[in-house]
């Protein structure tokens, strides 16, 4: 078995660190890759190409989008509760 142990790109492991479960496999499904390919990059074995990249920030652009949406659905109905 050929088991690549150096870390060429420690830039990776900063992403991977705000990755939370099952967004590698999320990714791969999104990129057409294999699972264990992105698992590969995200550990510094492989470079992170631009369009993983471009993908990765767009899952961390919805999920920023969507935690708003929710603190401004709380923060609404904390207004309307306070106003009963």
């Amino acid at each position: 078995m050929n088991v690549n142990t150096k870390i060429k790109h420690p830039e990776n492991l900063q992403v991977k660190a705000r990755l939370t479960h099952g967004d590698m496999i999320e990714l791969a499904r999104k990129l057409g890759r294999s699972p264990n390919h992105i698992r590969a990059i995200m550990s510094g074995h492989r470079l992170m190409k631009p369009y993983v990249a471009e993908a990765v920030a767009a899952m961390f652009n919805e999920r920023r989008a969507a935690l708003k949406k929710v603190q401004r659905a709380i923060g609404e109905k904390k207004q309307t509760n306070t106003t009963l």
